[in-house]
């Protein structure tokens, strides 16, 4: 907190020299943001894994988290390299595309047991009978298309860096 201002302004102190790598791949402003993804990842997976645990709600919570960090991430754009902001925001949304995947199997789940079959008319079940091979299919579809993504990006900054080191000799 105290080495803020010459992180802003690009000053390299005593302080904030030890701790550039915690600020190095982001803006100047967002020096903040490698906090805010330690903060996610407590939240996903320490707290998470204590509230409502094996619930709808439980999942809910989470997914609502991921939307919430998304819309942030967007906003802040926080990485100095577009590509990385582009890599970021995928893996975001596809983890929360994973999270309401996991609500929806979930609720067709609890809609086939025989207590909850036994309760609906037959009108209601066909409304919540979901096509879990789809709902897993667009799952799937969603953390393959990100990792390739992220793959193409990859490749593209090698490619990148490697005409940068040949114009620069």
């Amino acid at each position: 907190y105290r080495a803020r201002k010459d992180i802003i302004d690009g000053k390299a102190t005593s302080l904030s020299r030890p701790i550039a790598f915690l600020y190095r791949e982001f803006d100047a402003t967002c020096f903040w943001w490698e906090l805010a993804e330690m903060l996610r990842r407590f939240l996903l997976v320490g707290l998470m894994s204590v509230v409502e645990a094996g619930s709808v709600v439980q999942l809910v919570i989470a997914g609502l988290f991921c939307i919430l960090y998304l819309v942030l991430q967007l906003h802040a754009q926080p990485f100095k390299d577009a590509s990385d902001d582009y890599v970021a925001l995928a893996s975001s949304a596809s983890l929360t595309v994973l999270f309401f995947s996991c609500v929806i199997i979930k609720v067709g789940v609890l809609a086939e047991t025989p207590e909850v079959e036994s309760i609906l008319p037959p009108r209601l079940r066909e409304l919540f009978d979901i096509p879990t091979a789809l709902v897993s299919v667009v799952t799937f579809v969603s953390v393959v298309a990100t990792l390739g993504m992220s793959s193409l990006i990859t490749l593209l900054q090698v490619h990148k860096n490697r005409q940068r080191r040949l114009h620069e000799a």
